[in-house]
């Protein structure tokens, strides 16, 4: 058989049945299809057989699985009585408990596991199938259950699982039925596959010993007698209802007194709405008559207007007739004006022509005297010309003369004394060279220092970097060493590759449990209880086209698993506000961060956006009020956490459809999600590495500064040598400064004798003839000057009469314009007056043309015509009685309107009293019609609880005690004393089975409780429990996976020995345990059976034990 498929043989006290006789009676017990028997001992095994009528209607009869997770083949050939499930971890045998759950149409959450129902089938196929024979019962004989003969002795369940298909195929006796009709076929059979006291997983053996007390009591109840649930269900809802009734009915008693005694200022309160009505009337009159003051004073300001325009009009003409003598006057001083200008202009082209002249006459005697004055100069310059030359020779031979006494005066220094300085500078410039060459050197050596020093700071930068990195991916490592499994390598590979891959980059992202993480540590340990591994673990894909390019690959080459995004809202059914109410702190969404994509997925897939959380314990009485359903008949939060507790809601599917509840204690130490993910041993490795780098870089460090040292004291020998070098350049140019002296003397000497030599040529020059020229120049020049100075004197003399007359006019003219002014002045002055009269005039027109017809007018008019003529004849006495007074006017009737309207301000003027009242004397005839009624409810509340409970209490009480009894006598083989005791407080949701122990002599029943007994301690308690509901149960069968776990040898074999014997006693239900060992001599029971399961690595080599060559085959038992 290939290692992922096993088979089961079945076995009961191995020594008691070992046969003896011959082959003949092996071959009628085993299958014919075992056909090498001469290969085996000659001890055969005899197999037990169960006869049909031994099975309690809806037992387990057999349980064969087709590719379901680990099995590719197998049978399970089942007791009446008690069936023993071993085999090592790891080898299938939860395997059998899922197979029930599922095949029954029961959910995958009952059995803790994964949750898409796909998963269970084994890997490398496509289609896994699960068939379930189950003894038949009378009550399925009905039309619901037609294919169900009344002769048929079993009932044939078969579900096939399919990767393809998400919702699975059903049948019953081979026909197709629905999911629906399979979970009613259960219900009718009375197995609670949701029920800790009944279906006990391996993963929900903890989740059953974490139970609340009053949970305890339902689980207990519904295993039991299933009525008994919904009665105590009733009684809950009826004393919630009396509570309101209650509360209801001292409400509505303190609203009638409140009434009666508001009565009565209400009826004070109308009389004074009396007096405000009157004094209403009185200002409406008043309001009206001021129509009639408005027109009035409308038709005065009308005439008015009207005398005022008349007299604007007549001042308006007497102005105009003032103001024409000073117009005329002002017309022929501006006519003079123009004439005196013109015969000024005309003087001003006259004068600019004689002007032009005079400057055309000024410029001329200018060049005349410039050409005058240069004449005169170039004939003195001729004249005196020899003289001067002969004077600058003498100078310059003088000079000469004197420079060749002082170069004569001049000493040259020695020659080898000038050499030997230049021997010692060429030395000095070498030793500067070879120093520099040395620096150079040592500081290359301390460059490569420095880019060490900076690579290995870099490396201690990167690995400090790592310690306060949000990068996650270290925390696989560490999961990978604790739980020794390659699921985190695989996983960690498969996130290094998609880092690695561009388009991945935004399409998929990396695990929940690495990128995302909670506020602190408790709301971690909220978020890991309610986020399964697999999903914990799985990549998210952003959507059907990324799944579609990365899945296949990624599930192949890794074997991670994933998660696909969809278009599902994730909006939580109420807001946060609102979730306030009810006491928590907000959903568990809200105290996580990271990858906003990832957070979705977690909503879609587990709904974190919908489970409210505390971390304050809430009220028993707040607790059951979240347990109920809400008026729509849907359960408020089917999860929510509080304290250190998760409550599951769910709704029965028997009976009534009652509401129950199941709380586990969550484990408060997370793996997951926290907000660092180093480990300590991380850390410190990091810490020791940066330590040794450090310590490198000390080194480098003192090197470095070695070789600062070095090149300073070359540096400071560059220096000194810098001065040696100045000091020989110093006296090198010393010694050099005669040679250069004698230089600069032959330079002068030179320049002096060249200007000698010239002079001595421009004397053998003949400058007589040029000297003749100048002076005839000179002669014509001064004959121009003189003729143009004459024609210049008449031109001046008519500038000057020009001016003259000019002046007169210019005079004249000032006059003229004065006078204009002054005209001018006048007739604006007139102007501007009879202007404003005109605007005056006009502004007048237009204020009687306007106020003729205004809206105030039309209104107040119209509003005259409408009132009613007896109205009219009041308002008319009234106006004639303030006329006569002389007060009919707006001011007083506006005065008199602003006194009622402050009296009716200080008056309550609600009308709505009236109404208030009425009201009230309606309400208080309802209350006292009401209350009777209520009182009435109420004690009908009162008496339906008690008779419900005197139905109820006195079974309750009988079934506590018997189990009380049991569980004593059970519990005294193990410890001092156990007992179980019904607590009922006056709420019935406080009513609770309390589980009390002891296991020392000397101490006292204490309620079982992680903080007083050990794991051990716990783990005895909770199984003998589940042994004394045995015999009380109503179930079919009971499943039990792996209970025996953490107990010691002693108290195992003990347990071990009353569970056989509870569980093979007569008219007791079928029961299954699984347990992944067994100790040696261990009590055994003829009515039981053992499987053991072979698979995996635990499957014999048929190379080295020939006599196992078929073991492991499937194999089918007649029963």
């Amino acid at each position: 058989m290939a290692p992922s498929q096993s088979a089961m043989t079945s076995v009961i006290n191995f020594g008691d049945y070992v046969d003896d006789t011959a082959d003949s009676l092996l071959n009628d017990d085993i299958n014919p299809c075992t056909n090498n028997s001469k290969n085996l001992s000659t001890k055969r095994l005899r197999i037990q057989h169960s006869e049909l009528n031994e099975f309690q209607p809806g037992a387990v009869v057999k349980l064969k699985l087709t590719n379901f997770v680990t099995y590719a083949l197998t049978e399970f050939h089942l007791s009446p009585s008690l069936n023993m499930i071993i085999g090592p971890n790891g080898s299938g045998k939860s395997t059998f408990v899922c197979a029930i759950c599922l095949g029954l149409a029961g959910k995958p959450e009952y059995i803790g596991r994964s949750k898409k129902v796909e998963e269970y089938i084994k890997n490398g196929t496509d289609e896994g199938v699960i068939e379930i024979t189950l003894k038949n019962s009378s009550a399925l004989l009905h039309s619901d259950f037609n294919m169900i003969n009344t002769d048929d002795d079993v009932v044939h369940v078969k579900r096939v699982l399919s990767m393809e298909k998400k919702k699975s195929k059903y049948y019953i006796n081979n026909k197709v039925v629905t999911e629906e009709v399979v979970k009613s076929m259960v219900r009718v059979l009375n197995i609670q596959l949701d029920n800790l006291c009944q279906f006990l997983s391996q993963e929900r053996v903890e989740e059953f010993a974490r139970l609340k007390p009053d949970t305890l009591l339902n689980e207990t109840i519904r295993s039991i007698e299933a009525g008994l649930l919904e009665k105590l269900s009733e009684l809950k809802s009826l004393q919630a209802e009396g509570n309101e009734l209650q509360i209801d009915l001292g409400a509505k008693e303190n609203k009638l007194k409140e009434l009666t005694s508001s009565r009565a200022a209400l009826e004070s309160q109308a009389h004074a709405l009396e007096l405000y009505e009157e004094k209403a009337r009185e200002l409406d009159i008043h309001q009206k008559l001021l129509n009639y003051t408005y027109l009035k004073e409308h038709k005065e300001k009308i005439r008015g207007l009207k005398d005022k325009r008349n007299a604007l009009r007549n001042e308006v003409k007497t102005m105009e007739n003032e103001s024409k003598p000073f117009n005329l006057l002002g017309v022929r001083l501006t006519a003079d004006e123009n004439n005196c200008k013109s015969d000024i202009d005309d003087l001003s082209r006259r004068r600019y022509s004689a002007k032009t002249s005079f400057n055309s006459s000024t410029e001329n005697i200018q060049k005349t005297s410039k050409y005058l004055s240069e004449c005169e100069s170039k004939v003195n310059f001729l004249t005196t010309r020899n003289k001067s030359l002969k004077e600058d020779i003498k100078v310059n031979e003088e000079k000469i003369k004197a420079l060749e006494e002082e170069r004569n005066k001049v000493v040259l220094p020695d020659p080898e004394k000038i050499h030997e300085v230049d021997e010692n500078l060429s030395t000095a410039s070498a030793k500067r060279l070879k120093l520099n060459d040395d620096i150079a050197d040592l500081k290359e050596k301390k460059a490569k220092i420095l880019f060490i020093r900076q690579a290995k700071e870099a490396d201690m930068r990167k690995k400090q970097n790592d310690l306060s990195s949000n990068d996650n991916l270290n925390i696989l490592d560490g999961l990978q060493k604790k739980n020794n499994s390659t699921v985190f390598s695989k996983l960690k590979n498969a996130i290094l590759y998609l880092r690695s891959v561009k388009d991945a980059k935004g399409r998929v992202f990396e695990p929940a449990l690495l990128s995302v993480s909670a506020v602190d540590e408790t709301f971690a340990a909220y978020l890991q209880s309610c986020i399964d591994f697999h999903t914990s673990t799985a990549l998210t894909m952003i959507d059907k086209h990324a799944y579609a390019k990365f899945s296949d690959y990624l599930v192949e080459k890794f074997n991670v698993n994933i998660r696909e995004l969809s278009d599902q809202p994730v909006k939580p059914r109420m807001t946060r506000e609102e979730l306030r109410g009810f006491g928590f702190e907000g959903y568990l969404v809200d105290f996580i961060k990271g990858d906003e994509n990832v957070i979705k997925m977690l909503c879609q897939q587990q709904k974190i956006h919908m489970i409210p959380v505390t971390r304050r314990p809430l009220g028993k009485s707040h607790l059951e009020a979240l347990k109920k359903v809400d008026r729509n008949g849907r359960i408020l939060f089917p999860k929510f956490i509080e304290g250190s507790y998760i409550h599951n809601i769910n709704q029965s599917e028997y009976g009534r459809k009652q509401i129950y509840s199941k709380s586990v204690r969550i484990k408060m130490h997370a793996d997951f999600y926290k907000a660092s993910s180093m480990g300590r041993s991380d850390i410190d490795a990091i810490n020791l590495s940066i330590k040794k780098l450090h310590e490198e870089v000390v080194k480098l460090d003192e090197n470095l500064k070695s070789l600062s040292t070095d090149i300073a004291k070359k540096e400071k020998e560059i220096v000194e040598s810098r001065h040696v070098t100045d000091h020989l350049k110093t006296q090198r140019y010393e010694l050099g400064k005669s040679s250069r002296l004698l230089q600069q003397y032959d330079v002068k000497i030179s320049r002096y004798r060249q200007k000698v030599n010239d002079n001595n040529e421009k004397l053998r020059v003949d400058i007589r003839d040029s000297i003749k020229e100048a002076s005839n120049k000179l002669q014509e020049a001064r004959e121009s000057e003189r003729k143009a100075l004459l024609r210049l004197h008449p031109i001046t003399i008519q500038m000057q009469e020009f001016d003259i007359e000019m002046a007169t006019k210019n005079m004249y003219l000032l006059e003229l314009r004065t006078k204009i002014d002054s005209i001018s002045q006048v007739c604006r002055s007139m102007e501007e007056a009879r202007n404003l009269k005109k605007e005056e005039f006009i502004d007048v027109s237009e204020q009687y043309k306007s106020i003729k017809n205004t809206d105030e007018f039309i209104k107040c008019s119209n509003a005259i015509e409408n009132f009613p003529e007896e109205e009219k004849d009041v308002l008319n006495e009234i106006a004639v009685k303030y006329n006569q007074e002389n007060q009919f006017s707006s001011i007083h009737i506006e005065s008199i309107i602003n006194r009622l309207s402050s009296e009716l301000s200080m008056i309550n003027n609600d009308t709505s009293v009236i109404d208030i009242l009425k009201k009230t004397n309606e309400d208080i005839s309802i209350l006292e019609k009401t209350l009777p009624h209520l009182r009435a409810k109420l004690a009908s509340n009162a008496q339906t609880i008690l008779e419900i409970r005197n139905s109820l209490e006195p079974r309750l009480d009988d079934i506590v005690k018997q189990i009380s009894k049991k569980f004593s006598h059970l519990f005294a083989y193990v410890g001092s004393a156990g007992q179980v005791e019904l607590k009922k407080p006056d709420s019935f949701n406080d009513w609770c089975i309390e589980i009390k122990v002891k296991f020392r002599d000397n101490s006292e029943l204490q309620q079982l409780n992680p903080h007083v007994q050990s794991g051990g301690e716990r783990a005895v308690s909770t199984v003998l429990y589940m042994i004394a509901l045995q015999q009380f149960t109503s179930s079919p069968f009971r499943v039990v996976d792996e209970i025996n776990q953490g107990m010691d040898q002693t108290n195992e074999r003990i347990v071990h020995r009353i569970m056989v014997e509870n569980a093979c006693a007569e008219n007791t239900s079928q029961y299954f345990l699984i347990t992944p060992k067994l100790l040696t001599n261990l009590f055994y029971h003829e009515r039981m059976r053992i499987h053991c399961v072979f698979a995996g690595s635990w499957i014999p080599d048929p190379a080295t034990d020939p006599q196992r060559t078929h073991f492991g085959e499937t194999t089918s038992y007649i029963l």
